[in-house]
């Protein structure tokens, strides 16, 4: 997989791979499944459901 990172953000990675003795594809690979699986995207996914069954229901009570 290739992506692309700025410089900055390439160089506080690196550092922080250093800091944490992990190449810079086990600290991104850390990095990424804290963040999907703490307070990432499992959160937001259900967030956002809950909001569209909100509106969904705000809008039947509007029309009934």
């Amino acid at each position: 997989m290739k992506i692309r990172l700025s410089p900055d953000l390439k160089a506080l990675i690196e550092e922080s791979a250093k800091a944490n003795n992990r190449t810079l594809n086990a600290e991104i690979t850390a990095r990424l499944e804290q963040a999907l699986t703490s307070t990432g995207l499992s959160n937001c996914v259900s967030e956002e459901r809950l909001r569209e069954v909100i509106r969904e229901e705000l809008a039947k009570a509007g029309k009934g």
